[in-house]
């Protein structure tokens, strides 16, 4: 997740307006909307990210688990 200064960086670069940044702000800080939980025909994945320091889930027909991990990681458990 970038830093306040580099998300700062981000909307002067790309000239976001301040409902931008305060709708991107929320998002940063608020919780999920609604926790995962597949059904007969989804894949329900658990992701610990020690960077964000938070469990990360994810649901997909078709599995996302591969998209979730950094390239080392990916590497490293094949």
């Amino acid at each position: 997740m970038l830093s306040e200064n580099d998300l700062l960086q981000q909307f002067m670069q790309q000239d976001i307006p301040l409902i931008g940044r305060k709708a991107v702000e929320h998002i940063r800080t608020s919780d999920p909307m609604r926790r995962v939980g597949g059904d007969t025909h989804n894949v329900v994945t658990h992701f610990a990210s020690l960077k964000m320091a938070c469990v990360i889930q994810a649901e997909s027909h078709k599995g996302k688990l591969p998209w979730l991990y950094p390239p080392a990681v990916a590497r490293h458990n094949r």
